[in-house]
């Protein structure tokens, strides 16, 4: 799997669709230890080497996991993309050094987890000894349901097996990735149709689309069964949110904000996103303004909110950020 002869860390016939070797090529980046330590430094030795190692082979990386690595990213960045893979992220503590002094102001992130508890302004939750405090992403009910699922079609699978061995014919040869025979006149139930809608949605605006006239338990089934955790929490995020509000201008954008910082809450992305789209239909000028004025970290969480369509005029803008 790791070629040490001539530069290259993986086989051209490396296959990306296998489970193992991901986890191989995590363990080559040295992933695991962005899930050890209780406190990160933005400058911290593993930050540092891990981000090193990923723009050397950044290529390499992308093909297999499918996470792009920007030769300017910073070591935080580096790191927040790839605990992204898993549905996680360091949550930003605090910040030390004030500069004054000669001394560098350095960002300090707590431990990796799913989400975080905030209060009404979207501000991070500390417990005593200053981590944030970490919420449960229902991955013990996920599995469960798993467990369901898989039971359900391993049975199925040992009746056709039984029904084959008792007369000498499979009277089930034509099995639909839902484990139904098309002969047969039953539907799809609605969390099974809506379950394969959703594993296509790609965008806020999508999802939307794709849930309308559904029921709020069925939307939730449809969420937990789907195959992938990143997609899950992503589908779980956009269900807590209600449809990107109109912001026409930047008068109406600063009063929803307040002062633009790294640090903007969900909310306030939320009415980032609502200008994004308000900047796709009117030009690249009012979005190059925004651009001076905001993050590149804030921006590239609204752009997540925005629809196929709007996401693909902003990577035509500013091809880093989508």
């Amino acid at each position: 799997m790791i070629d040490e002869g001539e530069g290259a860390i993986f086989k051209p016939d490396f296959n990306q669709k296998q489970l193992g070797a991901k986890i191989a090529v995590l363990d080559l980046i040295g992933f695991i230890k962005l899930l050890q330590k209780r406190e990160y430094p933005q400058n911290d030795p593993v930050l540092l080497e891990i981000a090193e190692f990923c723009k050397q082979h950044r290529y390499e990386i992308e093909a297999l996991l499918g996470i792009k690595i920007l030769p300017g990213d910073s070591p935080i960045n580096i790191a927040q993309k790839l605990l992204g893979l898993i549905g996680y992220r360091l949550p930003r503590l605090r910040r030390e050094g004030s500069g004054r002094d000669g001394s560098d102001r350095i960002y300090v992130y707590g431990a990796a987890a799913p989400d975080f508890q905030r209060d009404c302004r979207g501000k991070l939750l500390l417990d005593d000894s200053g981590q944030a405090r970490a919420l449960p992403d229902g991955r013990d009910e996920v599995f469960a349901a798993w467990l369901l699922r898989d039971t359900a079609k391993l049975a199925t699978s040992e009746g056709v097996e039984s029904d084959f061995a008792s007369t000498g014919h499979n009277n089930s040869v034509y099995i639909t990735p839902h484990g139904r025979n098309p002969m047969d006149a039953a539907p799809l139930t609605p969390t099974e149709r809506l379950l394969e809608s959703l594993s296509r949605v790609e965008s806020f605006g999508q999802f939307w689309e794709a849930i309308r006239g559904y029921e709020d338990e069925t939307v939730e089934d449809a969420i937990a069964l789907q195959d992938s955790h990143p997609h899950r929490q992503m589908l779980r995020e956009w269900l807590k949110a209600e449809p990107l509000p109109q912001v026409d201008s930047f008068g109406e954008l600063w009063r929803a904000i307040g002062e633009p910082s790294p640090d903007l809450g969900g909310e306030a992305v939320r009415y980032v996103a609502g200008f994004l789209v308000t900047c796709c239909r009117t030009g690249k000028y009012l979005f190059d303004a925004l651009r001076q004025s905001l993050p590149t970290e804030v921006l590239r969480e609204a752009s997540l909110l925005l629809g196929g369509e709007q996401r693909a005029i902003i990577g035509r803008w500013e091809p880093g950020l989508i």
